[in-house]
Order: structure tokens, then sequence, then C-alpha cells
């Protein structure tokens, strides 16, 4: 069995990065404060865990304590974000024009290995907008285009059609 100390440290510390992430995650508008929050008790929670193994506060004999001391830095989470980034295509472009009483978001992804363009998505606001409206975090956004996406060569590999938020066939 892990040492007691050092399941309480990582119940802690796991609590406190998922809950910050969490907080970060749903109130997008002060995300990054939560990014540094959580490097910052990463940083603390590192040199806290550091010290009480130094002092033999946290006694480190069996290797299920090495395994528990591994877990308790982020180390994990760093492994599991470059796993999804990797996963994931990079936006490269937002932009909002504005046309016949809608404001319009076309967001273009991109490869992450090669920046090759992989898709463009094309969302029209729901309800009609003056073109003087540039609070586009409380738009309600439609499917509402040809969304194309593209294999690394370029080559044209799916094409979706949307018509408020419903796919044509």
């Amino acid at each position: 069995m892990m040492n007691s100390r050092l399941i309480i440290f990582n119940v802690f510390y796991y609590l406190t990065t998922l809950t910050f992430y969490y907080q970060g995650y749903s109130t997008t508008t002060s995300s990054l404060g939560y990014g540094f929050y959580i490097l910052g008790f990463w940083i603390i929670s590192g040199i806290a865990l550091t010290v009480l193994v130094i002092r033999n506060k946290i006694p480190i004999k069996k290797t299920v304590d090495k395994v528990g001391l591994f877990l308790a830095t982020p180390i994990i989470f760093l492994m599991i974000i470059g796993a999804g980034l990797s996963m994931t295509d990079q936006e490269v472009s937002e932009w909002y024009p504005y046309k016949d009483g809608h404001r319009y978001k076309i967001v273009t992804y991109a490869s992450r290995s090669s920046r090759a363009t992989k898709r463009v998505e094309i969302y029209k606001s729901q309800e009609e907008l003056r073109e003087d409206n540039t609070s586009f975090t409380t738009i309600n956004w439609l499917k509402d285009s040809t969304w194309i996406s593209y294999s690394e060569n370029g080559d044209t590999i799916k094409i979706e059609k949307y018509s408020n938020d419903k796919k044509l066939e």
C-alpha cells in the first residue's frame, strides 16, 4: 500500500489541478488566468513535495511510493495535453465578416505537423444583427455553408453542406 500522506497529497494535487482546469474551461474569459493558477500551483506543490520528501515527512520506501511520487507531478497532465494536441487540428484564423444582416464566423484549421489547411468552417448568426454588433461570444452560431476538409496534400477529402444548422444530403 502506498504511503497515506502521499495518497493525501495526490488527492489534493489532482482535485486542485482539475478544479482550476474546469473553472478555466467553464469561464473562457478568464481561462488564461486559471492557466497561470495551475502553473503556480504546480510550482508550489512541487517545492512542497520536494521539501516533504527531503525532510522524510513523506517517506519513499517502496516501488508503489515511487509511482505515487511520479504521479504527484504535472508529467501525467503534460503527457495528456501533448497527446491531445498532436491529435487535433490547429485553428489558424478566425474572422467575422458582415453580410445581409448577419454576422458570419469563418474558421480555418491546419494540420499541426505540416501547417497545411485541413478544413474551413463557416457559421452564420442565428438572428439578424446590426453591423456594429461585435459581441461575438454571445451570438448563436449556425452551420450554414459548405464545409470542406483537405488532405495533407491539399486534396479535397470531404464536403459537407449545411443550411441553418441542418446537414444537407
